[in-house]
C-alpha cells in the first residue's frame, strides 16, 4: 500500500488528476489530501466530491496573514512527519501551498520525491522553469516537456490529463441550440459581452457564458445579457454536459478547448495573451470580431488535420489512458524511492523507462 500526501489549490485543478487519486484509492492506497484553496469565489467545492480524505483542511487561509502561513507550515510539517508519506503529489507547481509543501519534504528524515502536475495550458512557463518547486513535473503533452526546456526534460514527463479519461465513453444527448463561450478573467466582462452579443447575432444563436471560476461574478450588474442573446451559467455545473449540447465553442485560451475538441464540437479561440499556450491550433479567429468569428469557423473543416497534429502535440492525441499512463509513472517512481533510490542515482536509463511508461500502450 501506497502512502500519499496531496497537496490541492482549488477544486477545478484538483478535478484535473481526481481520475488518478480515485484510482489509487480504489485499490488500497492511502491518499490524505493538504487542501489549501488559494481562492474562494467558489463555494461548495471540497476534496470530498471526490470522496477523497481531507488530512488538513486551511480554507480560508490567506498568503498576507503571516501567522496563518506559519501555522500552515508546522501543521504541514507535522502532518507529513506523522504520515511518512511514499509519494507527494501536487495539482500545481506555481502557488505558495506547493512551493511551502515541497521546501518541507526537501527537509524530511525520510525524504519522499515530490510530483506536480500541470495545472492548465496556460502557464508561467518562463517562471516555472526558474523555480522547479518539485521533483518531477507531469505535464499534458511533448508541446508541455519542450516549453519546460531541455535542461529539464529528464524530470518532465508527459502523462496527459487524467479527467479527459471520462469523455472516452459516447453518450446520446439532445442537442443544444447555442454556442458555448468559456470566459477567463481577461479581457474584461463588457468587452466580452458586446463581441458575445454580436457573434449572436450574426450566427442566430444564443451564447451560453461559463464565467470563469476566480471571477463568478464578473457578469453581474452589465443589463439584460438575455435581450443580447446572451445567458451566464453558474461556474459551479458541469461544463461537460455543456459541452457535450452546444454547436461550437468559443474563448480567449480555456483549458475546456480540449475537452471540446475531444467531444467533435468545434472550437474558435480569440486572440490574447493566452495564446502563448496554443501553439500550433490553426482554429484562432484574426481580430476580435464577430466577422472574424464566422471566418475562423468556416475554415474548421478544412484545418482538421492541423487539429488533429495539435491534439497530438498536446495530449498525445484522441486517447482515454491518461489515467492508466499517469499510474505507471506514479508506481514506478514509488518503487524507486521505496528502493532507496535519491534523484541524483536516476539516470538516461531511468527517464526512458518512464517515457516508455507514459507513452504506451495506446
Amino acid at each position: 500500500m501506497l502512502k500519499i500526501a496531496v497537496v490541492a489549490i482549488t477544486y477545478r485543478t484538483l478535478n484535473n488528476i481526481a481520475p488518478l487519486l480515485q484510482a489509487l484509492v480504489a485499490r488500497g492506497d492511502q491518499c490524505e489530501v493538504i487542501w489549501a484553496p488559494t481562492s474562494q469565489r467558489v463555494e461548495g467545492q471540497s476534496p470530498r466530491s471526490f470522496g477523497l480524505r481531507v488530512g488538513l483542511d486551511f480554507t480560508g487561509l490567506e498568503p498576507r496573514n503571516l501567522q496563518g502561513m506559519t501555522h500552515f507550515g508546522n501543521q504541514c510539517r507535522r502532518f507529513l512527519d506523522e504520515l511518512q508519506p511514499d509519494l507527494v503529489l501536487s495539482d500545481d507547481m506555481t502557488t505558495w501551498p506547493n512551493r511551502i509543501v515541497h521546501a518541507l519534504v526537501r527537509d524530511l528524515p525520510a525524504r519522499p520525491w515530490m510530483l506536480a502536475w500541470q495545472h492548465g495550458l496556460h502557464q508561467p512557463w518562463y517562471e516555472m522553469r526558474q523555480a522547479f518547486d518539485t521533483d518531477f513535473f507531469l505535464c499534458y503533452g511533448r508541446l508541455h516537456v519542450f516549453l519546460m526546456g531541455e535542461a529539464l526534460a529528464s524530470r518532465v514527463l508527459a502523462v496527459g490529463l487524467p479527467k479527459l479519461d471520462a469523455l472516452g465513453a459516447p453518450e446520446v444527448v439532445e442537442q443544444g441550440a447555442f454556442l458555448s463561450w468559456f470566459a477567463q478573467p481577461l479581457p474584461e466582462a463588457p468587452w466580452q459581452v458586446d463581441l458575445l452579443a454580436d457573434v449572436a447575432a450574426a450566427t442566430r444563436l444564443p451564447v451560453r457564458i461559463r464565467p470563469h471560476p476566480a471571477a463568478p461574478q464578473a457578469f453581474a450588474g452589465l443589463g439584460d445579457l438575455a435581450e443580447r442573446g446572451l445567458h451566464v451559467d453558474d461556474p459551479v455545473t458541469d461544463p461537460i454536459d455543456t459541452l457535450r449540447r452546444c454547436q461550437g465553442f468559443l474563448s480567449t485560451h480555456s483549458s475546456a478547448a480540449l475537452e471540446a475538441l475531444l467531444l467533435g464540437k468545434p472550437a474558435v479561440l480569440f486572440p490574447s495573451f493566452g495564446l502563448t499556450s496554443f501553439p500550433g491550433y490553426p482554429n484562432v479567429a484574426s481580430d476580435f470580431t464577430a466577422r472574424a468569428y464566422l471566418t475562423a469557423a468556416k475554415r474548421i473543416p478544412a484545418r482538421r488535420d492541423a487539429t488533429e497534429a495539435f491534439l497530438v502535440d498536446c495530449i498525445g492525441g484522441r486517447r482515454f489512458d491518461h489515467t492508466a499512463r499517469s499510474l505507471r509513472v506514479v508506481d514506478a517512481l514509488a518503487a524507486w524511492r521505496r528502493e532507496g533510490l535519491l534523484l541524483a542515482d536516476l539516470g538516461p536509463s531511468h527517464t526512458d523507462h518512464l517515457r516508455h511508461l507514459s507513452a504506451s500502450p495506446r
